[in-house]
């Protein structure tokens, strides 16, 4: 077609990603306490008394083993609330106590 053709340089579009880091303790703890929620969660897709609070969450032996270490509540409940579905977010669900 008359059109001259042209040699492409093949240039690296993507430079190399650093190295993963490590994760640490904490977010080792915190992944594993959101894995074995989530686990609870799609377990039982609807409100249920057992997981109905983050408290009761948090106590349970399984979440208390998947963390490894002593966290506060408010920390579990950080983590777990980033992973809940929504009726174990909204406030008002669970019976009030007499």
């Amino acid at each position: 077609f008359g059109v001259p053709e042209f040699e492409i340089e093949q240039k690296e579009i993507i430079p190399e990603l650093p190295k993963a880091k490590k994760l640490t303790l904490d977010q080792k703890s915190k992944l594993e306490a959101q894995r074995v929620a989530k686990e609870l969660y799609d377990k039982y897709p609807e409100f249920h008394p057992e997981i109905d609070s983050y408290r009761k969450m948090f106590k349970r032996k399984d979440i208390q083993d998947a963390c490894g270490r002593d966290y506060k509540l408010g920390t579990i409940e950080k983590w777990l609330s980033e992973i809940a579905p929504e009726w174990a977010k909204e406030p008002g669900l669970r019976s009030k106590k007499e």
